[in-house]
């Protein structure tokens, strides 16, 4: 079975997630305004991500916010900036 897409989106979108700690998988809510369950994204973390971050997937959390997992693999706490990621947006509606 095909699965038809509607629409094809590409852009970024600012991550900036709390502190971290050592050995533990973060959460970050952003917005991808009209994003919904469903619909195929895909994310690029930035180059010059925090060492000892590691990007730990995704999730259509709502409609028009997506939660990112990052995975702090590190042996301190890790702060992350607020950094642009890019993504591409598949929209099945």
């Amino acid at each position: 079975m095909a699965t038809h897409y509607s629409a094809f989106t590409s852009g970024s979108v600012t991550v900036n997630p709390d502190s971290i700690a050592n050995a533990v998988r973060g959460s970050i809510a952003v917005t991808i305004t009209g994003i919904a369950a469903g619909d195929l994204l895909v994310l690029e973390p930035p180059d010059d991500l925090e060492v000892g971050l590691a990007y730990a997937g995704h999730r259509i959390t709502s409609t028009s916010t997506v939660t990112i997992y990052l995975a702090n693999v590190s042996a301190a706490p890790v702060n992350g900036a607020a950094l642009s990621w890019r993504y591409t947006w598949w929209d099945r509606t």
